[in-house]
């Protein structure tokens, strides 16, 4: 099959003569860098790499099955492919102690947004300001809430009445990794049959 040709230009855009900027020579520098190096798509680019790195005649791992498949026909026939979706998974379970570090860091900011979230929380609050909250706090924490889930009985919309209790569960990122808190939240004094609940 033919396979397509990128084309070698990185930009179309003209360039003119004026003075430039340190980003506008660095974006320049980008380009000329990378010209004539490109692919025509993100599978012609693996092919590439395979054959840049000699691993044509090799055993190569993919988390896709449908990839090698897909390789063959870009010009990679000889490659043997491995099941690796469970490899990988396993792979990753493992962390480095700078990775555990930032799991515990976004653990632990997540819980400092959590509970600033949770500060705000009084009669007539709406349940969608407990997620803007908690995303303001994570904002200034330097990552980003990713979720937070409020909800009254099963229901996230309206206002927090005194005697509601709710489920809060929440997640950020800090740096590409996940911090995961929940908490149940009463407004007001939690009658004693949620207390027994709770420690059971």
């Amino acid at each position: 099959m033919a396979l397509p040709v990128a084309n070698p230009k990185t930009s179309f855009w003209p360039v003119g003569d004026g003075e430039k900027s340190e980003r506008d020579k660095l974006q320049l520098a980008l380009f000329a860098a990378y010209e004539g190096k490109t692919s025509a798509t993100p599978l012609a680019a693996l092919a590439k790499a395979i054959h840049d790195g000699g691993a044509v005649n090799g055993k190569i791992g993919f988390d896709d099955s449908r990839i090698a498949p897909w390789l063959r026909d870009q010009g990679t026939p000889n490659i043997q492919d491995v099941d690796a979706l469970n490899i990988f998974k396993e792979i990753r379970m493992v962390k480095t102690e700078n990775e555990i570090d930032l799991l515990r860091e976004a653990a632990q900011k997540n819980e400092i947004a959590l509970n600033y979230a949770i500060d705000q929380i009084e009669p007539g609050f709406p349940l969608e300001e407990i997620e803007l909250a908690h995303a303001r706090k994570w904002g200034e924490l330097g990552g980003r809430g990713k979720w937070m889930i409020a909800n009254i009985d099963g229901l996230n919309s309206g206002v927090v009445s005194k005697g509601d209790f709710m489920k809060l569960d929440s997640v950020g990122v800090y740096k590409g990794y996940h911090g995961d808190v929940g908490r149940t939240v009463m407004v007001g004094d939690p009658p004693d049959s949620l207390g027994q609940t709770h420690r059971g």
